[in-house]
């Protein structure tokens, strides 16, 4: 059996950030705010991850999927 390991969303953004894939900005309101928005290397897999839904679309329109993730 594997190990699964745990990883909670802040430490995904971090991984991104520290990867240059996205830039966070501090917010000048009260309370203090911050937002996140993709890098140009972020929007880089965009073309990729849109294929893959398109394949994936394909595939349950044929019936290979027959299940809802979401």
């Amino acid at each position: 059996m594997g190990y699964m390991l745990c990883v909670t969303p802040m430490i995904r953004v971090l991984a991104l950030l520290c990867a240059d894939a996205v830039q966070r900005n501090v917010r000048d309101t009260l309370p203090s705010s911050v937002e996140y928005e993709l890098t140009a290397l972020g929007y880089e897999p965009l073309p990729a991850l849109d294929a893959l839904v398109k394949v994936g679309h394909k595939l349950r329109e044929k019936g290979f999927i027959t299940h809802k993730l979401c």
